[in-house]
Order: structure tokens, then sequence, then C-alpha cells
């Protein structure tokens, strides 16, 4: 276990170099960027607004270097449609950025923001944002759908927890949406946004929040009455509820007569010395099973709740790279692939508890795949190539329901 433990450490200290190969830069140039949108009440129309943000990190750009400086020319593109496929909206930006450093240009938390509102009647579209590099010509492309009752007389709109940024973003002054749903857990309340389609007359709206183990921890009820056939509400939540584990879920009823809508939504709070992607303190334990050793792994085990998280906290910050920062990097990448092996590799069980995700949580993103597919013989095979740390790893999936097993020997310590 402690040979292992040594390895996937040695291969997080590699850093960029890991996730970002020139290999996996010829074939992407453009990263990822994020693209979010929100539906809201126009408290001056029948109509509805679409609020559509692009955030652009450094680290997605290319850059070259002209001089003493750092340079990306790109485009952006939002575009939406109807459900008849007929243009219903349009906005392009042409920019250039220029950063004084090379680490400024591969910054992950220098971003640029665009903004543009569409109005729309209820109905169904698609809206896409394309970003474009102008040297290369390389683009990725995010969708996203709408989906607006027309025949309903109630509805629940997109709802979110308002952040602040200077400027007018579509909301208020200085306010703009939480992209991510983490709440820094310094906040002393939590302003909630929410908007929705009603009748005029009386209508009453409940608010609850609970925890990962689906305990109320939090509700209110709204008794309203409108002249309008909408309504547009801001609510702040107790900051209370930032205490009580770290992923919580927002329910909104709405009901008037006999018509009535339910929407959610899930929120972390941000707790110093936990990375912002663990959700559940008891499941991230689980998943650090590859890199514990047993008398690790015993300590969790047999402490009580408060005591894991504090075992936790003195775990990662012994391995923290960069102890004078806020970030805890390598803690911060380790759960990025939890995460990442729980989206991709999920069958059965949980990603992280697969064998694929077993690899990729230990080795990260391969530098190379291939793949053999029989789907007449329903017999699939894939071999990932490490090629730093010279191994490859061969998985097979043997009635081609997704369920790959690890064919290559790999010793990876107990398993509890």
């Amino acid at each position: 276990m402690f040979k292992f433990f040594l390895i996937i450490f040695s291969i997080f200290s590699l850093g960029a170099q890991t996730m970002r190969s020139p290999m996996d830069r010829k074939k992407d140039i453009i990263r990822d960027f994020n693209f979010s949108n929100y539906v809201i009440s126009d408290t001056n129309s029948d109509s509805l607004r679409v609020l559509s943000y692009v955030s652009i990190p450094n680290a997605s750009l290319q850059f070259l270097k002209e001089n003493d400086k750092f340079t990306s020319n790109y485009e952006i593109t939002i575009t939406l449609k109807n459900d008849d496929n007929e243009l219903a909206g349009r906005k392009n930006w042409s920019n250039k950025i220029l950063t004084n450093s090379y680490l400024e240009s591969i910054s992950k938390e220098i971003s640029t923001l665009h903004f543009h509102e569409f109005k729309i009647p209820s109905g169904k579209y698609s809206i896409t944002s394309e970003l474009a590099d102008i040297e290369t010509r390389d683009s990725k492309i995010k969708l996203k759908k709408i989906e607006l009752s027309t025949k309903s007389k109630v509805e629940i709109y997109s709802m979110f927890i308002i952040d602040s940024l200077d400027g007018l973003w579509g909301l208020d002054q200085n306010e703009i949406p939480l992209f991510n749903n983490i709440v820094p857990n310094q906040s002393d309340f939590i302003p909630f946004f929410v908007s929705g389609k009603i009748e005029p007359g009386n209508f009453n709206l409940d608010i609850s929040i609970t925890n990962t183990g689906r305990d109320k921890i939090w509700d209110s009820s709204f008794d309203i009455n409108s002249k309008k056939n909408s309504f547009v509400r801001r609510i702040l939540l107790p900051k209370d509820v930032l205490s009580s584990g770290l992923r919580k879920m927002i329910t909104v009823n709405i009901s008037q007569n006999k018509s009535k809508d339910k929407k959610t939504l899930i929120f972390a709070s941000k707790r110093a010395g936990i990375a912002s992607s663990i959700g559940s303190m008891d499941q991230a334990i689980a998943s650090m099973r590859y890199i514990l050793q047993d008398k690790e792994w015993k300590e969790f085990k047999k402490a009580n709740k408060d005591e894991r998280e504090l075992i936790f906290l003195d775990y990662w910050s012994k391995k923290d790279p960069t102890p004078s920062t806020k970030e805890n990097e390598l803690q911060n990448e380790y759960f990025k692939r939890v995460e990442f092996a729980n989206s991709n590799f999920k069958g059965y069980k949980e990603g992280w508890d697969s064998q694929m995700g077993m690899i990729y949580i230990l080795f990260g993103r391969p530098d190379d795949v291939e793949e053999y597919n029989d789907p007449i013989g329903r017999y699939y095979q894939q071999r990932w190539h490490y090629y730093k740390v010279n191994k490859f790893f061969d998985f097979v999936d043997e009635n081609g329901f997704g369920q790959y097993k690890l064919t290559t020997p790999f010793f990876h310590g107990q398993v509890w």
C-alpha cells in the first residue's frame, strides 16, 4: 500500500503535466469553460428573461508570446433556437486578452465573463455557446436545453443563490447568480432567488432545506398575493444551515388553487481544508481507501463523526504541497478525480469503487487510449497508456453492459 501511496503523489507532483500533456494540447486547445443560463420572470412584461453567462478561464485558451506579453484572441457566440430550429436570438463577441506573465496565461482563477439577456415566450429552446480560438480556429460548443410549459397555470423558473460582483449582470446592481453553488462559510446569510408563473391572486410558497441524510434543517412558508401573472422573490436563508453537513438541498413548492409545481437546488458550503467537490465526508473517506495505510483506515473507522473530520483535515494538511496558500492542490486534484470517476464509470456501484475508477484516481487521465470493440461478440476492450510512468492497463467488458474489469495484474493494497 505504501508503495502505491508514493506512486500517486509522485504523479500528482507532476501537476499540470499529468492532466495537460502535449498530446492533450494538440487535440483540444480549447479546454473547459462555464456556460450558465437562468430563466426568470420579467416583472414588466409577459415575456421571460433568459440570463446567459459565459465564464472563460485563461487556462482554457491558447496564449502566444508577443514581446514580453502573452496574448489570446477568441470569439464567443451564444445562439438561441426554438423547438422548430428557428433562430430566436444570437450574441457574438470578439475579444483579445493580454497577460503580463506565463503564469497568468495558464491561470484557472483568472476568467473573462460575458453576459447577455434574451427575452422569449414560454416553449422549448436550445441554447448553445461556441468558443473559438482565432489563431488555431479550434472551437468547443456547449449545448443546453430550456423547457418552459405553455399549458401549466403555475411554474417555478430557475432558482439560484445570489453572488456579488461589481456591475450589472441582469439582476440588481452588483448581483449575479452563484454559478458553482458553493457558498463561502463566512457568509452572514444566503440570498436565494426564485421566480415563476402564477395567476393573479393568492398563492403559497414553501421552502425547505435538507442535508444529505434528508434531515430537514430549515423551512418556511409564505402566503403571497399578487396582481400579476408572475412573481419574483429574494429570500435570505439563515447562515446556520451551512454548518449542517457539506451539501444541502433546497426544495421549493408552489401551490395555487389545485395547481402546483416543485423544484430543487443542490448547494454546498465551502469549508476550509475541504475540497469543494466533496459532498459527503463519509463518502470522501471511503474513496481514500486507495491511498490509506491499514492503520490510517482503522483510525478513521474507530472515530466518531466529529473526530473523522479532524483526522481528515490533519491527514491532508500534512500532504499539502503549498501550506502557505488557502488551497490544498493535492486534495483538490484527488477528489476531482473521484468526482470524474463517479460521473463516468458508474455501474452497479459508485464509479470510484470500480476498477476503472481506481486506476483513474491513482494515475489520472491516461495519455492515450486504445479501444477494440466487437458488438457482435459483445466484447469490448480498452488499454490505457501512462507514458510518464511507463505503464499500461487493460480493461475488458465481456457482456457489453459497460462493466469493465481490469485484466492487467495490479496490486493496490488491502481491500476493506
